[in-house]
């Protein structure tokens, strides 16, 4: 698994699905509809346009994509994981992100140099222990 955060901040963001947990139980991508991956690969391209810095920088920017970092320890948000599970977890866990592909649609992975891994698929916004994410468990 790649470490550190090498890459230059004015080259565009790439994705790799090389960490993308095809079993996990809430998150696999078998959970999800055709229409979510539609979204999500407009929402992939429209990402790639970004550098590292605008990704980063879009959560201060009214956020219409909707990516923030993820919390592990936020307790007013409690989550359904602690981790996402890999044999180099700090690293992972530490740069941990997530972006909305739809209303409720959510991609979650870390961000090393110009690299976004993608870790999971939630369709139904799982990973936040919200009402709603309750009601589809």
């Amino acid at each position: 698994m790649p470490t550190g955060e090498e890459g230059v901040a004015s080259d565009k963001l790439v994705f790799s699905f090389k960490c993308l947990d095809l079993d996990h139980r809430r998150f696999s991508p078998s959970n999800c509809n055709v229409e979510f991956f539609r979204e999500l690969l407009s929402k992939i391209a429209e990402i790639s346009r970004l550098t590292r810095n605008d990704f980063i920088g879009s959560q201060q920017d009214g956020n219409r994509l909707w990516i923030h970092r993820i919390d592990w320890s936020d307790e007013r948000s409690p989550l359904s994981e602690n981790s996402f599970g890999l044999s180099d977890e700090l690293t992972a866990d530490e740069n941990a992100w997530q972006f909305d592909t739809s209303r409720s649609g959510r991609v979650y992975g870390y961000l090393l140099g110009g690299t976004f891994f993608v870790r999971w698929f939630d369709q139904d916004h799982r990973l936040y222990a919200t009402k709603r994410s309750r009601e589809k468990k």
